[in-house]
């Protein structure tokens, strides 16, 4: 008797710490009593903002085959020089257009001959490779440029992409960030107020950016006949470019009536 009256004692004395202890939680301070609750609604909101590009980026090649390696590396690099200075007489508002070899290659090419009924790898000489990106501000000369490299020899224009220089990207960042903030906020009180729930606090914010810059494919490979014939110049036209923030809101509630 004696004994179970002892751990009746103790086990009042364990539930009475408890709803002391529970109660000393209730009265502390919000913060952290709102992170223990479980009520935790998740919203995602995205801000975005349209710009005007303000960098264009112009990838564009050299490939030259012949038999002999030294005529394929000195052929290259007579288009490649002439090619450089070209493109930097173009820009006559200097603002700047930078040119940089993005890869160099040089090595023997080899094609297999299938004619009648052969199947034999013969070599068909040297093959030289320079892939070079130019980057320019003045987008209104892109057109001019892509022209000015293929009349000086460069066999491909691989891609054109307009872009926002990155400086300007974390200007805007912290506006994107608050108009995504906005709009979890707004979604997330727009689904409770039909639940008679409201928003207490947030308790997490998870933070994701999405953005892709604009790419406007363009190819163009020049012949010797359409080189003497002539052809339209190239006109290349910036779209906006659009950038944007998901974020994912973890918001606390509580009933309505609270």
């Amino acid at each position: 008797m004696i004994r179970i009256l002892t751990i009746a004692i103790c086990l009042s004395l364990i539930q009475g710490s408890f709803m002391i202890d529970q109660s000393a939680i209730n009265n502390k301070e919000c913060s952290y009593v709102e992170y223990r609750r479980p009520e935790v609604f998740q919203v995602t909101g995205t801000g975005s903002l349209s710009v005007e590009p303000t960098i264009a980026t112009i990838h564009f090649g050299i490939e030259i085959q012949d038999q002999l390696a030294e005529v394929a590396l000195n052929t290259a690099n007579k288009i490649q020089a002439t090619s450089l200075k070209q493109l930097q007489s173009i820009d006559t508002s200097n603002g700047g257009v930078k040119i940089s070899t993005t890869q160099f290659q040089m090595f023997p090419h080899t094609e297999y001959d299938y004619s009648y009924g052969k199947n034999e790898l013969k070599f068909k000489g040297y093959k030289v490779v320079i892939t070079q990106k130019m980057e320019t501000p003045n987008l209104k000369i892109v057109g001019q440029l892509i022209d000015a490299a293929i009349n000086s020899g460069v066999t491909s224009i691989n891609s054109v992409y307009f872009d926002i220089r990155p400086e300007q990207k974390a200007e805007l960042k912290d506006q994107i960030l608050q108009l995504a903030i906005k709009d979890a906020t707004q979604k997330a009180q727009i689904a409770l107020k039909a639940l008679d729930m409201k928003i207490h606090s947030i308790k997490s914010i998870s933070i994701d950016q999405s953005y892709t810059p604009q790419r406007q494919s363009y190819n163009k490979a020049m012949s010797m006949d359409m080189m003497e014939s002539g052809s339209a110049p190239t006109e290349i036209y910036a779209q906006e470019q659009n950038l944007s923030h998901s974020i994912t809101v973890g918001f606390i509630i509580i009933p309505i009536d609270q």
